[in-house]
């Protein structure tokens, strides 16, 4: 169990380098200006991973005590929506205050809604992923075919 524990701790980091650095990548060359869809690409894909990531850390590691399947959909969702909420935030600081030439992060209104929604649909199919891959555990483990 601590092994497994520990593998998915490293597959969390290897995923957050790994978005750190295509997003780095996306913003320097402006793809995201130039080919949209990769930003709402990457708002499901963080939105997606954010969802495993509170589900491995609340509750897979034993720091909250779980009753109840809706329970952690509604803890997990929150917190997703929490996150995309800081993000649209950090971007609209960084066009503020940090001003880059040639370089924005948000294009609007419709951008900030639709990477919202992005994100939270991410958090969805984490949460709809997580259930049925607990659920099929349980279905097949003794206890749970009885």
């Amino acid at each position: 169990m601590v092994q497994a524990l520990a593998r998915r701790e490293r597959l969390l980091a290897f995923f957050v380098v790994l978005f750190a650095c295509l997003h780095l990548f996306l913003f320097l060359s402006d793809a995201y200006l130039r080919h949209p869809p990769l930003d709402i690409l990457m708002h499901f894909l963080g939105g997606i991973w954010f969802g495993f990531f509170f589900f491995h850390f609340l509750f897979d590691r034993g720091r909250v005590l779980t009753t109840h399947p809706a329970y952690e959909a509604f803890v997990v969702l929150g917190s997703v929506a929490f996150v995309c909420v800081m993000w649209e935030f950090h971007e609209f600081a960084g066009d503020l205050f940090i001003r880059v030439p040639n370089r924005i992060m948000q294009t609007g209104v419709r951008d900030t809604m639709s990477d919202l929604l992005f994100g939270m649909l991410g958090g969805t199919i984490a949460v709809i992923l997580r259930t049925y891959l607990k659920w099929q555990r349980h279905s097949q483990s003794p206890e749970g075919r009885s």
